[in-house]
């Protein structure tokens, strides 16, 4: 058979000019890079055909695209730079498949593919690594000549394995006691990850007598440039996002979270594997896969994570671990922490099941998520293109992805394109476009009628009431309001009790039943607030336990 010869267009940031791509889209492309190499010949795009001079752009899209089969591509810095790639392949008038990997850029309202769908032929492909991807497309996409496919990306699970044989030793060098439950996030530490809210978490399991702490590792825009190793939080300056993590402790001991700083994969996997259970509570626009969730997992650690984007299909939710319900309000997205402390409480109250768990997550990862695997199932998907016939279908927006399409787009006169703009990255909800583009992402949508089964929070950890008024210090969640005197009665108590029943807030805030409900709709409608439904029989399910202390 002869041998499959493969172009690939990194990501531009991937490039070493463009070194602005994250940590998971480097990881992505230099593995799949390595597995592809192994599989077939490939080609490389070189990076300065990336906004540079047309007719050099064009000269490398010629020399590329006249050795290979099909093209594998993904976020280019313009969409207009895609334009010499689609171009050149029609001058040359010989099927080459392109194979489009959109890297969680619809949920940011397509702004690639509102450009590059002028380009797609039949037999070309648009894979998604995830299956909330694939849901924002078809709530934007009608029809398009190219296919479309869900495809997960895979790691390499190495580093990690090694590291959990290894977890017994670290953990004795590290001085951590065998009853002692340590929670692990690794990846990025920023405001977009909500690692704020594990901070939190953290406070209210060690305010319940838990022995607990957490552990970060990784890159933190602003962080102290320091060797890696274990530092507790009270020894890193307050500024910037660290005062934010210091804020989120609520006056527990700084003792409680630990930062290792920004370390090779090696150590940090060593960190994971020793840990007890994975933590990833983001809520990033565009979280579209989730490297460090399927890390954590075959690390042989339960991972209590959001449910949201990627994590949605990477979380078996009570076999592999936890998901936690997250919710799209007018003012973004917001996670149900009264879940997540209740998940977080059953998990690390119960070793056998974090064992039962962890086995699974890195049974799981060696079934599904190995990066040979992906690279396999890319290439098949590759060769039934070549072999296909290919449809016929012209493009067409839903009647959403139309709207979206007019307001965040810029016409040109005499010109039949557009230039897409992005949508706005603040106030991710603020109208309803973009909260109807977000919606696959997360569990649910708020609902502003209260339920009195339910059990009620902020929506936010960096949410806090004042005089007549509540504000976020979370400018991934900026939502403000003024205060009535029953809404300011019912933020008080949730700023100080964490989170109440629809019982316990009537009977404390010693208001008529009817005020509460209309305090705590006006609260749900702007996002300050969120319910959980169910909570109630959780919330009866942790007062009998409360007398038990600490874990065993």
């Amino acid at each position: 058979m002869t041998e499959l010869v493969l172009g690939l267009a990194r990501h531009a940031e991937t490039e070493r000019r463009h070194p602005g791509a994250s940590p998971g889209t480097h990881l992505l492309f230099s593995s799949l890079e390595a597995s592809l190499a192994r599989k077939c010949a490939l080609r490389l795009l070189p990076a300065d055909c990336y906004g540079g001079a047309v007719a050099h752009a064009a000269r490398a899209a010629q020399d590329l695209l006249s050795e290979v089969d099909a093209l594998i591509l993904s976020l280019p810095p313009r969409p207009s730079d895609f334009g010499a790639l689609a171009l050149v392949r029609q001058m040359l008038g010989r099927r080459i498949p392109f194979v489009y990997l959109p890297l969680g850029e619809f949920p940011w309202g397509a702004r690639f593919y509102r450009h590059l769908h002028h380009y797609l032929s039949p037999g070309d492909l648009v894979c998604f690594s995830s299956t909330a991807d694939r849901a924002v497309y078809e709530r934007l996409v009608a029809s398009s000549p190219a296919q479309v496919s869900v495809l997960p990306f895979g790691i390499d699970p190495s580093p990690y394995q090694r590291a959990s044989a290894q977890r017994s030793a670290t953990r004795h060098s590290l001085r951590i006691a065998d009853d002692e439950v340590v929670f692990v996030i690794h990846g990025r530490i920023e405001m977009e990850k909500n690692v704020h809210a594990a901070v939190a978490l953290l406070s209210q399991l060690a305010r319940g007598g838990h022995r607990c702490r957490l552990w970060l590792a990784g890159p933190s825009p602003g962080a102290p440039a320091l060797p890696w190793g274990p530092r507790p939080l009270s020894a890193l300056p307050r500024a910037g996002y660290w005062e934010v993590l210091a804020e989120s402790l609520h006056s527990a001991d700084p003792g409680l979270v630990w930062w290792w700083g920004s370390g090779s994969r090696e150590q940090v996997a060593q960190v994971v594997g020793a840990a007890d259970i994975g933590l990833n509570l983001t809520l990033a626009r565009g979280e579209n896969f989730g490297f460090a969730t399927v890390e954590a997992m075959a690390a042989g650690l339960p991972v209590i994570g959001t449910d949201w984007g990627g994590l949605k299909d990477t979380i078996e939710h009570g076999v592999t671990g936890y998901r936690v319900p997250t919710v799209v309000t007018g003012a973004g997205a917001a996670l149900d922490h009264y879940s997540l402390l209740y998940w977080a409480e059953r998990l690390g109250g119960d070793p056998a099941l974090r064992r039962r768990m962890g086995a699974a997550a890195a049974a799981r990862v060696q079934d599904r998520y190995l990066v040979d695997q992906c690279t396999d199932a890319l290439l098949d998907e590759v060769r039934d293109l070549l072999h296909g016939m290919g449809g016929s279908r012209a493009h067409r927006w839903t009647a959403l992805g139309q709207r979206l399409f007019e307001r965040y787009s810029v016409r040109i006169d005499a010109s039949p394109g557009v230039l897409p703009r992005p949508l706005p990255p603040a106030r991710p909800c603020d109208n309803d476009i973009i909260r109807a583009v977000l919606r696959p992402y997360g569990t649910r949508d708020q609902d502003i009628e209260p339920d009195p089964g339910s059990v009620f929070m902020f929506a936010s950890v960096l949410l806090r009431s004042g005089p007549g008024e509540v504000r976020s210090a979370d400018p991934a969640y900026p939502v403000s309001l003024d205060l009535g005197p029953a809404e300011a009665a019912v933020c008080a108590l949730l700023q100080a009790r964490g989170h109440l029943t629809y019982e316990h807030l009537t009977t404390a805030a010693g208001l008529p039943p009817g005020e509460v409900a209309a305090a705590l709709r006006c609260l749900l409608a702007a996002g300050v607030v969120l319910q959980s439904p169910g909570g109630t029989t959780r919330h009866q399910h942790e007062e009998e336990k409360s007398t038990c202390g600490s874990w065993e």
